[in-house]
């Protein structure tokens, strides 16, 4: 049996099955098997039961999270937010139309062919939709990549 304890004394009905059979000191996989979820059952978990460490119950709708750990969204999102990533090839102009008006911007970065470096706040200027890379030289072929919350 694997060293990656989870529930001390889990039963069926515990975890959504429909007896309450104990299963000692399983691991998730085993209590996933126990239920049909990796065998192509049709149970499955419907949720996570845990201590006060996590938070959320293991659903799409409640995903897991470590409590502390700042959040329990999805890594798209954060405060409600939503995170934009957009990658530029760079052919000439400084100046470019994002997708979306930012509502700030979260990282901004250039790939060259063989490295990639990250653009201080002092090295580009947004103006609504409109994002200008100043004070650094770049070449044909280099791509922008900005994340940013709309």
């Amino acid at each position: 049996m694997s060293e990656d304890k989870l529930i001390p004394n889990a039963t069926l009905s515990d975890i959504g099955g429909t007896t309450s059979k104990l299963i000692p000191n399983a691991t998730v996989q085993e209590l996933v098997d126990a239920v049909g979820g990796s065998g192509g059952g049709t149970l499955g978990l419907t949720q996570v039961a845990h201590d006060d460490t996590l938070t959320g119950n293991g659903t799409t709708s409640s995903p897991l999270g470590v409590v502390g750990s700042g959040s329990s969204e999805p890594p798209n999102t954060r405060a409600g937010y939503v995170m934009q990533p957009e990658v530029i090839d760079f052919d000439g102009v400084y100046t470019f139309t994002l997708a979306a008006r930012p509502k700030f911007i979260v990282e901004a970065m250039v790939l060259t062919s063989n490295s990639f470096f990250y653009l201080q706040t002092t090295d580009y200027d947004v103006s609504g939709d409109q994002f200008t890379v100043k004070n650094v030289t770049l070449n044909t072929g280099d791509k922008i990549k900005v994340t940013y919350a709309i």
